[in-house]
């Protein structure tokens, strides 16, 4: 590779870097306040679900109302997982490349003192 093309690969990185760390902003918000609004609905379950059911019938009634809320839940924190593993794999490459350059240089380095 070429020094500018180092260069715009770094850069082209860079940028997918940067949108993987907004949207792990996005996702970790949005984690939050599923996650939120899960347990406040779980609660409220646990508070109106019959006392005269046994507690696997209990338990099996709360999941019931909640289950589309978890599921929610999940997803998004889920996708925040996603957008971690995202960041790591373009620094990652990120490294990988640097490590290239830096090879590419000694290598130059080298020929010039021969």
């Amino acid at each position: 590779m070429r020094p500018d093309e180092f260069a715009a690969e770094m850069l082209r990185l860079s940028h997918l870097i940067d949108d993987g760390i907004n949207t792990l902003r996005k996702y970790s918000v949005q984690a939050a306040a599923s996650e939120m609004e899960y347990r406040v609905a779980k609660a409220q379950a646990w508070v109106s679900v019959s006392s005269d059911l046994l507690a696997a019938h209990r338990l099996a009634e709360v999941e019931a109302r909640t289950a589309e809320l978890r599921r929610t839940r999940d997803v998004d924190e889920n996708m925040r997982r996603a957008a971690i593993e995202s960041i790591r794999s373009r620094q990652a490459q990120l490294s990988a490349l640097q490590s290239l350059m830096n090879a590419h240089r000694a290598e130059a380095e080298f020929v010039r003192t021969t």
